[in-house]
């Protein structure tokens, strides 16, 4: 691992120690300043580690140090440690441990805030952290003033296990999330967002599929005329599953409304679609179509 700037330390450092630190108060003082407890130095997305959750974290990543009394000063006590061990193996393993879903008590909301500000720290370093499955590894890059955009928001699949009655269909489910980004990073948008529609149908088939009465009952519901009952669901159109899915209250109606336009772009996978004038989509719609796939697979899992 190539040496890092003493203010990404810094920063690495903040993110370690969590929520922010500063000087405590002693007894007397906090009764001149009242129930203030700490004064905050500094602001961080990342959750706060007091200390015997703090020396766990860090010999877990390799660190070997003694502790023989409190740390007063979280954030020097770390600083000092991280420094020592710039351009060396225990420093990248604290790297990508302040990415690892697992060390973030696998919370999706708090592991892609400390995610996205993790590659925010280290994108001047020409550094990023990628996730493979759920292990995250060092990677090499650009070096850019600019923030990431892309690849925020997939990375670690969902529990499709909570939704799906097979274990095959959950790692089916968790190979398309995992394609949809490697076409993002990849900057092949179309192909992006036709995965994200087809994760997006899957993911609604699997409802279904556990909620069969509630989707075939459902006013929207195609029906076969004939027979006079619902399709069966290997024959619905994505846009039925849309409809049905907001009727039984499982999206919401912004979602619903994302969704169909997210379902006209991954129509894109027929040419004549394209032929016929639908915008080729770019990164920003990417981008959008990443955030609707992420709440509308939210949302179907909440219940469950």
């Amino acid at each position: 691992m190539k040496k890092l700037h003493p203010k990404t330390i810094e920063k690495i450092a903040e993110a370690v120690c969590g929520k922010g630190d500063g000087v405590r108060f002693t007894e007397v003082d906090r009764e001149l300043a009242g129930v203030v407890e700490y004064l905050p130095a500094f602001e961080t997305d990342f959750p706060l580690r007091e200390q015997p959750e703090l020396v766990a974290f860090l010999r877990r990543s390799g660190m070997e140090f003694e502790v023989r009394e409190e740390i007063h000063d979280r954030k020097e006590f770390v600083l000092g440690l991280l420094t020592s061990k710039n351009c060396t193996s225990e420093l990248e393993r604290v790297i990508t441990g302040l990415a690892d879903p697992r060390e973030n008590d696998d919370d999706q909301e708090i592991f892609q805030k400390c995610f996205t500000r993790l590659n925010d720290i280290l994108r001047l370093e020409g550094l990023r952290v990628e996730i493979r499955g759920v292990e995250p590894r060092l990677v090499e890059c650009e070096a850019t003033m600019d923030r990431p955009t892309k690849g925020v928001i997939f990375d670690v699949p969902p529990d499709f296990g909570r939704l799906v009655q097979k274990e095959e269909m959950a790692s089916t489910l968790a190979f398309r999330w995992e394609e949809a980004q490697r076409c993002v990073q990849a900057e092949a948008y179309l192909a992006a967002v036709v995965m994200m529609g087809s994760l997006l149908e899957g993911v609604l088939l699997a409802k279904m599929q556990v909620h069969p009465e509630d989707a075939n009952t459902a006013k929207s519901a195609p029906r076969d005329t004939r027979r006079d009952r619902a399709k069966p669901f290997a024959e619905w159109r994505l846009a039925e599953m849309i409809q049905v899915a907001h009727e039984r209250g499982w999206l919401s109606q912004n979602v619903k409304a994302f969704s169909v336009a997210l379902r006209e772009f991954r129509n894109l996978v027929h040419p004549s679609a394209e032929f016929a004038g639908v915008e080729r989509p770019d990164q920003d719609t990417c981008d959008v179509c990443q955030q609707v796939v992420v709440v509308a697979v939210r949302q179907l899992l909440k219940e469950q």
